[in-house]
């Protein structure tokens, strides 16, 4: 019923959308916008709050805001907004959804779009307020000319930058031949935040944003997985899935010849034939493979149709965090995952595969401790077996290389929290 109501009202949304634009009436989609906003059951604030934050969903970006503020107000209105009313608005004014900064940058400047978004967050100011928004990542190009638009009429985007944790391989190809000199166009954000300083260099080193507006705050998430909860620990190990060009830039074309086709798909399937091997040999225990919610219906139809065990369960998208927290046995790679689960002092299996090893490969690899890591399918079995009969599930001490991978990849976490609601709170 609940999906039912959502669908209703997404529909009715986008009818508003389409009609506004149609008519060119920015009225009508201010309107439509300001009705399609929702909160956080999770995000208290303030009632003399001063100034509304208009989030631009993203699923995996609402949990370092929800962890922000998990024991404080903010002193600001937190609304969000789903990115499919931005893509519909931008889709009706121009034909290029899908454009990188430089293709934007060199474009001559859409007169009546410009004009149409400017009346527009003329009208959202009038049902909301003093606003502001903020978003995950400066390549998404349905933003591009409200960014512009904003800051031309002083209203501050802000950008809660997610892509923080990369392999060597990915900055030197994403950041030196992608994103370089992106400054540009980037100017009209008023400040990022990031979760390390590799990430901040990068950005500094390869003219995408100035140092003033760079802000590191840590990973919010992180922080409460330090928290020590009275949990029930149930006998679940949990793979999460390893998207495809984990640690690879999205563009393939970037990447050596040699290497273009290159994705972690062997690895994949080797913990879900162990996986199906050992659901036999244990049926008390619950595998659960976790995946992203973009997984293809191909590669998910792959999945549910080899897993012939009962207990074998398949979860797309969602939150990953509370099947770190309930399951003794963490098996993940080239994900912040690693890191979270060595947090919460769980059982870290790594899947880095010998194969894996060799130079042309390292440097789209995340730094992990040796120890942690199985080369085969064969080791991968036998230390999950050994887990699962000595019993030694929790409280394993986290030691001074993993510490300081943790704190390479995920920041300051201890004040990451502090840091965000400091950065959101304008």
């Amino acid at each position: 019923m609940r999906d039912l109501k959502n669908l209703i009202k997404r529909t009715i949304i986008i009818f508003f959308l389409n009609l506004g634009c149609i008519f060119n009436s920015p009225v009508i989609v201010a309107f439509a916008i300001y009705l399609s906003l929702f909160k956080s059951k999770n995000i208290k604030y303030n009632d003399n709050y001063r100034k509304t934050a208009i989030i631009i969903y993203r699923a995996n970006g609402i949990d370092d805001v929800e962890s922000a503020f998990q024991y404080y107000q903010s002193k600001n209105r937190i609304l969000f907004l789903e990115r499919i009313y931005l893509r519909k608005i931008n889709s009706f004014f121009t034909q290029e959804d899908k454009i990188t900064i430089h293709q934007y940058l060199k474009n001559k400047r859409n007169q009546k779009y410009f004009i149409f978004l400017g009346k527009f967050v003329k009208w959202l100011r009038f049902f909301l307020g003093n606003i502001y928004f903020v978003s995950f990542n400066f390549a998404f190009s349905e933003e591009f000319n409200l960014r512009d638009v904003c800051f031309e009429k002083k209203i501050s985007y802000l950008l809660m930058y997610k892509e923080c944790v990369r392999t060597k391989g990915n900055y030197n190809l994403t950041f030196k031949k992608k994103y370089k000199n992106a400054i540009n166009l980037n100017k009209n954000i008023l400040k990022i935040s990031v979760y390390n300083n590799d990430m901040k260099k990068e950005l500094i080193k390869n003219n995408i944003f100035n140092k003033s507006q760079i802000y590191v705050t840590g990973m919010p998430r992180s922080y409460y997985s330090q928290i020590k909860e009275r949990e029930i620990i149930k006998q679940n190990i949990v793979f999460f899935l390893i998207s495809n060009r984990a640690g690879l830039p999205v563009d393939r074309n970037l990447l050596p010849k040699k290497i273009q086709d290159l994705s972690w798909s062997d690895i994949n399937e080797k913990v879900l034939q162990v996986f199906g091997e050992l659901s036999e040999k244990y049926p008390m225990i619950n595998f659960i493979v976790k995946s992203k919610a973009g997984l293809s219906k191909k590669d998910q139809d792959k999945i549910k149709n080899n897993i012939k065990s009962p207990n074998i369960k398949f979860y797309l998208g969602g939150a990953g965090h509370p099947l770190i927290k309930s399951s003794f046995i963490i098996i993940a790679f080239n994900s912040t995952t690693v890191y979270e689960a060595i947090l919460n002092e769980k059982k870290v299996i790594i899947p880095y595969f010998k194969k894996y090893k060799n130079k042309i490969y390292r440097d789209y690899i995340l730094e992990y401790p040796n120890k942690l890591c199985v080369e085969n399918k064969k080791e991968l079995t036998k230390k999950i077996e050994a887990t699962i009969n000595t019993r030694k599930l929790i409280n394993i001490k986290i030691n001074k290389k993993e510490k300081k991978l943790i704190k390479k990849y995920l920041g300051n976490i201890k004040l990451a929290p502090k840091n965000m609601r400091k950065f959101l709170n304008i």
